[in-house]
């Protein structure tokens, strides 16, 4: 989807994200394989989820980089532009945890500050699937339902980390960093990008806050679905059941995570990001509320971290700070 040095993100997506979208429909339509009494096409169209014959397998092949080369277009300029380095700021006790073991927690996104993260999206394709209803099979809008979660943490989760794009952002050191009284790391985005973890354990994005942007980019990639749908003759029931359940669906959703309300905007945010269908690695911490809530981790190898940015009222002082570094392994890295 991206330029070279994002090469992993468009691995990772195709096989996390696809996977989420497939599993999510696939188990709403499993328990009907042996009901004689079902209705012999929606039997067919499960039938074909579990069971593609070549020619599908072919066919659906030509879906899936057609949806993918779109997405690379439309995404381009947005994405055009990389950052050297990010910044996550937090307290000193939390980057303390972060530097001894080596790794950050991406966190479900359900339990961000933003209580529409992970589900924003959804209304803005919604919005945009009902502007053309009458090219868009009824079942489809259905799956965007604004209020709904698309199987978020029910068939599968998205766990994130928070970078920004700059240590210099007021608002991120009084939101994140205890009011400027801790830290900002500082992270290589090359090295980051070119670990052996890229595309495997994480992936990374930079977020869109522009509506009127939101809008066009989600009107678009479900025109050129329709447009793709007509011209690659999507015409059987089967077919087009397995195209807006599989591979529409998942280019929707490969494009609106990366959608974020306007407030946030000076946040500047990138994120780590990590697309689970299973518990496997899935750990919990208490939150401030008392509940639960789920993370995993993300290696933070030594050679990630570039330096520790000193918050305007850090109450560490750089040969404390240089001194952590040297006893958590991150010898190479400084203190600004």
């Amino acid at each position: 989807m991206f330029r070279c040095p994002l090469a992993p993100h468009p691995r990772y997506l195709a096989q996390a994200l696809e996977r989420a979208v497939l599993l999510a429909r696939i188990r709403d339509y499993e328990h009907i394989i042996d009901l004689d009494t079902i209705d012999r096409s929606e039997e067919m169209m499960a039938w074909s989820l579990l069971h593609p014959d070549d020619d599908l397998k072919a066919k659906a092949e030509a879906w899936r980089s057609r949806l993918q080369e779109f997405q690379t277009q439309l995404w381009n300029d947005h994405d055009s532009q990389l950052p050297s380095k990010l910044y996550h700021y937090s307290g000193l006790d939390s980057i303390c945890k972060i530097l001894r073991s080596q790794e950050i927690w991406a966190s479900d996104v359900l339990a961000m500050k933003d209580t529409t993260d992970g589900r924003y999206w959804l209304k803005i394709f919604h919005r945009a699937l009902c502007r053309n209803r009458h090219s868009v099979p009824d079942y489809v809008r259905g799956w965007f339902n604004p209020t709904g979660r698309f199987g978020l943490n029910e068939h599968w989760g998205m766990y994130v980390s928070c970078f920004s794009e700059t240590e210099t952002l007021d608002n991120q050191w009084k939101r994140y960093a205890n009011e400027g009284s801790g830290c900002a790391i500082e992270v290589s985005f090359d090295a980051l990008s070119t670990s052996p973890d890229a595309g495997k354990k994480y992936a990374w994005m930079k977020m869109l806050y522009d509506p009127g942007v939101q809008n066009d980019f989600a009107n678009r990639t479900v025109k050129h679905a329709i447009w793709l749908a007509h011209e690659r003759g999507v015409t059987s029931a089967e077919d087009e059941f397995r195209y807006w359940q599989q591979y529409a669906s998942f280019t929707f959703l490969h494009c609106g995570l990366r959608f974020k309300r306007r407030k946030y905007w000076p946040e500047r945010e990138w994120r780590v990001f990590v697309i689970k269908t299973d518990s496997d690695a899935v750990r919990n911490r208490p939150g401030v509320d008392g509940s639960r809530i789920s993370y995993v981790g993300v290696p933070m190898r030594p050679d990630i971290v570039t330096a520790l940015v000193r918050g305007p009222a850090c109450t560490k002082g750089n040969t404390e700070l240089l001194s952590l570094l040297g006893e958590t392994g991150y010898t190479g890295a400084s203190v600004k």
